[in-house]
């Protein structure tokens, strides 16, 4: 009969246990970073000037407004779309950002009376190179 003794099995279990916590909390780091470039990105997007149609509303005085080009972000109007703007951890390794307005998507996706006008899809579009970087050099470091 042959037979097989495998020892240290008890410390390559801790020491990988280590690693996985410590590799999650900083792929966590890298998440909640990414999350907080999207929404920045998405801030500079807004804040960025487009020139499309200029019309005056009634809201309940009269103002001039100038919207953005169709394809463009949205020009501010109230500030209320970038004051909305949050980011949330949503686990140890996710993290939501979010638009807290109920006209968000209509911007971001359009409706069948506007194009759209997207802030967030070109923000995480912005920040993609960097989190990706950021992933592969995280695991690079783990597997050493």
């Amino acid at each position: 009969m042959t037979s097989l003794r495998i020892e240290g099995l008890d410390e390559l279990n801790k020491t990988l246990s280590e690693l996985s916590s410590k590799f999650e909390q900083e792929a966590g780091r890298l998440v909640n970073r990414t999350a907080q470039n999207v929404r920045t990105n998405a801030i500079n997007l807004i804040r960025t000037p487009s020139m499309g149609d200029t019309y005056v509303q009634y809201t309940p005085f009269y103002k001039t407004h100038t919207a953005s080009a169709p394809g463009d972000a949205p020009n501010i109007d109230t500030g209320r779309l970038v004051n909305s703007l949050t980011v949330t951890r949503s686990g140890s390794t996710s993290a939501e950002v979010l638009a807290n307005v109920e006209y968000a998507a209509y911007l971001e996706l359009g409706t069948r009376h506007m194009a759209a006008r997207p802030f967030m899809t070109p923000a995480v579009e912005q920040e993609r190179p960097n989190y990706e970087r950021g992933l592969r050099e995280l695991t690079r470091r783990a597997a050493k």
